[in-house]
């Protein structure tokens, strides 16, 4: 991964498992590093060294998301932000988001990148970890 792929409160893969990011700095020797809850920061990890998490049927169900239609996969969340009404629908298999019925032009395959679609969104969310 590279740092400016990553914002605080991503969820990455590093070497002792899934965690929120909690700060990105540099670190002599080291160049750019993320810290983790688990890590505090005392062993901040490079971000080279960190992994995107696949998004499960799992984090979808965290995240708020259900199981909607017939199409395997498909999974839609409905909610209320600011007095503003949305619709959100992911498909785990094409891995294509749409947001009220508009196409997000990217495919979403991360964690993270479902959380930074969400944030721009301005959709309010959590991950158990």
């Amino acid at each position: 991964m590279k740092a400016e792929d990553l914002m605080i409160g991503d969820v990455v893969m590093f070497p002792h498992g899934a965690d929120k990011v909690r700060d990105i700095v540099f670190v002599d020797g080291k160049g750019m590093c993320a810290s983790f809850a688990a890590s505090a920061t005392l062993f901040p990890v490079e971000v080279e060294k960190l992994e995107p998490l696949t998004i499960t049927e799992d984090v979808l169900e965290q995240i708020g998301f259900t199981k909607a239609g017939q199409e395997e996969g498909a999974h839609i969340l409905v909610g209320e932000n600011a007095g503003v009404s949305y619709g959100l629908m992911y498909n785990i298999e094409s891995k294509v988001l749409r947001l009220n019925g508009g196409l997000i032009p990217e495919p979403i395959c991360n964690v993270h990148q479902l959380q930074h679609a969400l944030h721009l969104c301005n959709i309010q969310y959590t991950i158990a970890l």
